[in-house]
């Protein structure tokens, strides 16, 4: 089916986007990740990007088998270095651009490696909001986001 498709949307195992259709409105045919970002709200430190959000991110098949496939190899749990790490290496070396999501997607469910349940404030998500805006408008950034 994903061959068909020749895309595919991604969230992980007990989790959904509540805000599913919003995110799909940004589609650009290649890539849509969120990132986590640091510092936003500190004015004392630079804002970084520190890591891909792999919980939820939709892909083109081309693209995902050109850069992501095999991400999982790169990782390496004894040294804290995850599938989000991965994905951020990738995004960094490839100098890959218009990829993260412009709205913040709202997801739910239960963590699969912590087993807490992802509540969703409506002080959480302002708070996403505002830090999605802030970084969006951020020149440094700004080419990393889809339209």
């Amino acid at each position: 089916m994903i061959q068909q498709a020749g895309c595919f949307a991604k969230c992980t195992s007990k989790l959904w986007v509540e805000n599913f259709e919003a995110c799909k409105k940004h589609w650009n045919g290649q890539l849509l990740f969120s990132g986590v970002f640091l510092n936003v709200f500190s004015p004392l430190q630079p804002t970084v990007l520190q890591q891909i959000d792999t919980r939820f991110y939709f892909a083109s098949l081309s693209m995902y088998e050109r850069y992501f496939m095999n991400a999982h190899l790169t990782m390496d749990s004894r040294a804290g270095h995850g599938l989000e790490d991965s994905f951020f290496d990738i995004l960094v070396r490839e100098n890959i651009s218009h990829c993260l999501l412009p709205t913040p997607p709202v997801i739910a469910g239960v963590g699969g490696g912590t087993g807490a349940y992802y509540r969703n404030t409506l002080k959480r998500a302002l708070k996403e909001k505002l830090r999605l805006y802030l970084v969006r408008h951020d020149r440094k950034f700004a080419r990393l986001f889809s339209a």
